[in-house]
């Protein structure tokens, strides 16, 4: 899936970068999360990383899972 399709589809979910998404409970392999720092959306795999803040997981599409557990208020409102 593009980028932009996958970004067009959190939209219209509501999601957006000034309210990043974290989880529960872990969700599905294949399901679209969206990185509390780049604002970008990935499919989660086993192998994306995450970290836990105020018991919700974020997901995270590339190298940023440093910043955000240096500074998550910064990314999460």
């Amino acid at each position: 899936m593009k980028l932009a399709t996958a970004l067009g589809l959190l939209a219209l979910l509501g999601c957006s970068r000034a309210a990043p998404v974290g989880y529960a409970e872990p969700p599905a392999d294949g399901t679209l999360v969206k990185d509390p720092v780049s604002g970008e959306a990935c499919e989660k795999t086993p192998l994306t990383e995450a970290a836990v803040y105020r018991d919700q997981t974020y997901y995270f599409c590339g190298p940023n899972r440093l910043a955000f557990v240096a500074t998550p208020d910064a990314f999460v409102r």
